[in-house]
């Protein structure tokens, strides 16, 4: 993979870990929509390494 790759799936983890520590609801679900789409984020970035697969 590339270094934008690697730079989402470290913002991934970074995310995850924060949500851990988190109480408030609110807090919790705007954390969950930013990993989420930086989970689709990923999988665009990661489509286009390899185009011929679908």
């Amino acid at each position: 993979m590339c270094g934008k790759c690697d730079t989402l799936r470290r913002e991934i983890a970074l995310a995850r870990g924060l949500l851990a520590d988190l109480t408030d609801p609110s807090s919790i679900a705007l954390v969950m929509a930013d990993i989420e789409l930086l989970e689709e984020n990923l999988v665009e970035l990661i489509a286009t390494h390899y185009p011929a697969v679908k």
